[in-house]
């Protein structure tokens, strides 16, 4: 099993990209592709830190991140596959659904046939039907039930919908307080 300091046997350019975390994860902090795994190193850039650390990767050969964190290269926790072996890999192990959130008993739904379903994504699906059948329906009040008229909303600039005012000042109101108690512990 390979240590952290084999990282040093890395090129700068790939090393300066990686950043580990407590579980022993070297995270990559460069570009990523739609399905969240590392990239712009000519390849997917688990697979070009195999290379480089163990050697070649025959091409029906994929790599199982043991830890199921799509952003750790380390190469201790890839284990070398065939695509069928990888496929029947049970879902049950893994920590979080595609998007991330974790199986939390909270976060979870189990479907009659045993399958999990990760309760915030499936609400945003739901949510994302919703609207799209009923453009018409304005809200008239935010998540914190403040209502939502001229005076107390405004478009966010980046255009990601309507920004409570009551909600953006009580917001604020906290993080200051919050950054106050931090400077009196230092």
């Amino acid at each position: 099993m390979l240590t952290v300091t084999d990282i040093d046997s890395l090129a700068p350019a790939l090393r300066s990209r990686l950043e580990i975390d407590a579980t022993g994860c070297w995270l990559w902090t460069g570009k990523l592709t739609p399905m969240g795994y590392g990239t712009g190193t000519g390849g997917l850039a688990h697979r070009t830190v195999w290379k480089v650390l163990v050697g070649p990767i025959d091409r029906r050969t994929e790599l199982h991140h043991k830890c199921h964190v799509r952003l750790c290269v380390n190469p201790g926790h890839l284990q070398p596959v065939t695509r069928k072996e990888h496929q029947q890999l049970p879902r049950e192990m893994r920590p979080s659904c595609p998007a991330g959130h974790e199986f939390t008993p909270e976060n979870t739904w189990i479907r009659k046939s045993g399958s999990r379903v990760c309760r915030a994504c499936k609400a945003a699906r739901q949510r994302r039907f919703y609207r799209a059948r009923n453009p018409e329906q304005e809200r008239t009040a935010c998540n914190a039930g403040h209502p939502r008229t001229p005076e107390n909303s405004r478009r966010r600039r980046t255009g990601g919908g309507v920004r409570c005012l009551m909600c953006a000042a009580h917001q604020q109101r906290r993080r200051r307080a919050e950054r106050r108690q931090r400077e009196r512990r230092t």
